[in-house]
């Protein structure tokens, strides 16, 4: 069995399509990955693993935060770390709470209230998207503006231990941001908003922040890239795009913007012809799977009105981001208003690269109002 290697490539590829193109040719849907268990690239064995209840939630490692205790409560609380009936329980909570959201109309005014009241030049990032995810998601869970913002400043503080290029001299920056956080989401829940409100009638008001805080920390700046990352695509594909979810679904599916996770094997799992072993780490490549051709045909085209199999940007499954529909909804909504925005430079990426840090350089946009 081959030996994941498809990340360490310095300089990224032309895309992610080609990425992933040779393992496919030869079969090696499956490969060891070098820190410890497997590498599941395929479609079909990402989506088999995703509904296995025994694929679950990875804990942080104790050892490895000791000198960060408030991140280590942090991340050991929130959702996507959990399992068994535990995860199942307080997940179900969590969708409960996300069904008493009028989103459509919270994603509508959010993007509408960012755009600029007449012509003017903004960052995508900062002057677009950034606005608006922080918007969404305080109306959701009930910040108002200037909480939303030390939120987001918060999460982007834990980056400087919870990346793939973490900053020990910063740990500090991260520990006192993680209180912030935990902070935030306890005063969340004062703020009235109906998600919260039922989160802390179902699970009480410890259980409830720790939760929001979870999913602050999971989804605030991954919600932020991944639109930041569809809207190229879509920039580079406008002529074709139209504002509907399944527009959406394919330039989040192209973009890939989460390429990995991991859960743990908590049984014995029978894998095609393998035998994944209790306690092995499952390395969940999704932008693989999102570019498999036996899933996808022709897997780097652009296709607005793909139908078939189901992409995996938001994995899949009972560890499936539950913000899924919040990003797809504000992206329809972005892409609604796309014709009046204009990059002042090439949009995509020179090469796909997305552990990078300056994956997603700077883009000017114009607005035409």
């Amino acid at each position: 069995m081959k030996t994941f290697q498809t990340f360490d490539n310095p300089d990224g590829w032309a895309s992610a399509a080609e990425a992933f193109r040779d393992d496919f040719a030869a079969g090696e849907r499956i490969q060891i990955a070098p820190w410890g268990g497997y590498a599941i690239l395929g479609h079909r064995e990402l989506v088999s693993l995703a509904r296995n209840p025994l694929a679950d939630g990875m804990a942080p490692d104790p050892a490895a935060m000791a000198e960060t205790p408030a991140l280590l409560a942090l991340l050991d609380r929130a959702l996507f770390t959990k399992s068994g009936e535990v995860h199942r329980t307080e997940r179900a909570a969590l969708i409960a709470a996300f069904n008493t959201v009028p989103l459509a109309g919270i994603t509508r005014e959010a993007v509408r209230r960012a755009l600029p009241s007449g012509p003017a030049r903004i960052d995508l990032r900062t002057g677009l998207v950034a606005p608006v995810v922080r918007r969404v998601w305080g109306e959701i869970i009930g910040l108002d503006a200037t909480a939303a913002l030390q939120m987001e400043d918060a999460v982007r503080d834990l980056a400087h231990v919870l990346s793939l290029s973490p900053d020990p001299a910063k740990a500090h920056l991260a520990e006192a941001a993680a209180g912030r956080v935990r902070d935030l989401s306890l005063a969340a829940l004062e703020g009235g908003a109906p998600f919260s409100r039922n989160l802390r009638d179902r699970l009480g008001d410890g259980l409830a922040a720790d939760l929001i805080a979870g999913m602050a920390f999971d989804a605030i700046e991954s919600a932020a890239l991944g639109l930041d990352a569809a809207l190229r695509v879509a920039f580079a594909h406008r002529g074709q795009v139209t504002p509907t979810a399944q527009c959406a679904n394919e330039c989040l599916r192209l973009a890939s913007s989460t390429p990995m996770t991991m859960r743990l094997a908590t049984g014995r799992i029978a894998l095609g012809d393998l035998a994944v072993e209790a306690g092995a780490v499952l390395s969940m490549v999704w932008a693989a799977g999102n570019h498999d051709p036996l899933a996808f045909s022709a897997p780097e085209r652009f296709d607005p009105d793909r139908e078939g199999a189901r992409a995996l940007m938001f994995g899949m499954g009972q560890h499936a981001c539950l913000g899924h529909a919040i990003i797809r909804a504000t992206l329809v909504q972005l892409l609604g208003v796309l014709e009046t925005l204009t990059p002042e430079t090439g949009t995509l990426p020179a090469r796909w690269s997305p552990f990078a840090k300056d994956y997603l350089p700077a883009l000017g946009i114009r607005f035409e109002g």
